[in-house]
């Protein structure tokens, strides 16, 4: 026998078979385009799933298939346009009646492009082009009346589109102070604490105006707890859940940043301080302090989660971040029913202070109620600089390029990254809590309409079968 490939039979002068099928084989494999699939499925293989090759190849290969079936987005010559003067317009400053441009902006806007750069350490990333498009979204904000204050809060993906969201503190706010129950939201603005104390905005795009959102009530916040929704992205659309939800999408969206918020927004222990005591109490930013002067830990000492503790208002079941104050009945007066209401409620739910650390929450399904890793180089690095107060003289200033990053596990997909002497938090999800598994059914189909009724036909019998027929009924 031959014993090389294309040789024949010593015998019968004919080539073999397995070699005609090896020869096919090349030809066919000569096709790139299926040759490079098979060659990405390979590797993928090898790469990912080893140990589950024959199970994950078909679909993986129809995975690929699809990647590689994506049309080449191609821009129209007027898309082009429409976005070179939408980037524009965001990139134009307001002028003054002289036609000087306004440079200055009045709130407290933060470098986003740095801070961008700090959540990159989380696997936080929007893009080069989106993240210097939403710097200049959110310092054309800050130039809105009232706003002194303006923080990237994060983004709730939607099923057609995103909110961005921002966050800002304004001057002049009152809505909800005269109000009472659960229907009426809590005071907001910067003079009180509460779930309403910051005003939030939303954008689907940075070209697009930021709409503010309204204040959450108890009953909104108490409604959005039992219900599992993903959002659409339009605001004035209707939540369509069991159980009902009072309001809009704009107002479950609003209720799902108050329940994010005051779960995950954290800061080390010590960065602020309060008066526990005092219920209207403000935070006292310790960094203000200059007797003594604030030092913020070192990196390496914050990778434990007890340096970490909450720096926002705990919300009550009844959606209220404190009771009201109660009025003491006298000894000889009758005991209103709402009072001793209030105080079950208050001895079934107690309030907790406001800095309370992340250790005392409660652990998750899946294991810790919060993660807590550290990435970078750990040394710390010796530099000098000059003092404030005297130029002449030399001071060390070590740094280190330690990075700490704190994701909750309750809310999947809030962070909190902290390198230097800087921190901050953000939510990039689908505003889902973890563990929520709830059964919401499908609606039914539509009714289907009766049918057309159609036209009575006569029955198609031949004409000789017809005319037989009628002989045998007249002669019977």
């Amino acid at each position: 026998l031959g014993n090389q490939a294309g040789s024949s039979c010593v015998f019968c002068g004919v080539g073999h078979v397995m070699d005609q099928q090896v020869q096919k084989a090349k030809d066919l494999l000569k096709d790139e385009q299926l040759f490079g699939h098979l060659s990405k499925i390979v590797a993928s293989l090898v790469a990912e799933r080893p140990d589950r090759a024959f199970e994950d190849f078909e679909a993986l290969s129809r995975n690929l298939k699809a990647a590689s079936s994506q049309p080449e987005q191609k821009w129209a010559e007027n898309e082009i346009v429409e976005w070179k003067s939408q980037v524009d317009e965001l990139t134009s400053l307001p002028a003054e009646e002289g036609g000087e441009p306004v440079l200055a902006v009045s709130a407290a806007v933060p470098d986003f492009m740095s801070e961008a750069e700090l959540l990159k350490h989380a696997g936080v990333l929007f893009g080069t082009v989106e993240t210097w498009h939403m710097h200049l979204a959110l310092r054309r904000l800050g130039r809105k009346e009232g706003v002194t204050m303006v923080r990237f809060w994060g983004k709730i993906l939607g099923s057609t589109s995103d909110y961005i969201i921002a966050e800002t503190a304004t001057e002049g706010e009152d809505a909800g102070d005269e109000a009472t129950g659960d229907d009426a939201p809590e005071p907001s603005g910067a003079a009180v604490w509460s779930v309403n104390k910051f005003t939030y905005w939303v954008t689907k795009d940075a070209f697009s105006d930021w709409v503010k959102l309204p204040p959450v009530n108890p009953k909104q916040i108490q409604a959005a707890r039992g219900i599992k929704k993903m959002l659409s992205g339009n605001l004035n659309a209707d939540v369509v859940s069991h159980p009902h939800f009072p309001g809009q999408e704009m107002h479950l969206l609003r209720a799902q940043i108050a329940r994010i918020t005051a779960a995950t927004t954290v800061c080390p222990a010590g960065y602020f301080s309060i008066n526990e005591e005092d219920a209207e109490a403000e935070l006292t930013n310790m960094t203000e302090s200059e007797d003594p002067p604030y030092v913020f830990p070192k990196q390496a000492t914050l990778g434990s989660i007890d340096r970490w503790v909450h720096a926002r208002e705990h919300i009550l079941k009844n959606g209220k971040s404190k009771y009201p104050e109660l009025e003491e009945p006298g000894e000889d007066d009758e005991v209103p029913e709402a009072y001793l209401k209030q105080k079950a409620e208050m001895a079934a739910d107690p309030m907790v202070v406001r800095l309370r650390p992340l250790t005392a929450d409660e652990a998750v399904p899946s294991g810790e109620a919060w993660s807590i890793r550290q990435r970078g180089d750990p040394a710390t690095y010796m530099f000098e600089k000059r003092d404030d107060e005297n130029p002449e003289k030399i001071l060390p200033d070590p740094k280190s390029y330690l990075v700490t990053v704190v994701k909750s596990n309750r809310w999947p997909g809030a962070v909190t990254v902290s390198a230097a002497a800087r921190f901050l938090s953000v939510y990039v999800g689908y505003g889902f809590k973890a563990g929520v598994d709830q059964f919401f059914p499908g609606a039914p189909p539509p009714v289907m309409s009766e049918p057309e009724e159609r036209i009575e036909q006569s029955d198609p019998n031949f004409p000789d079968v017809t005319a037989q027929v009628q002989e045998e009924e007249e002669g019977g």
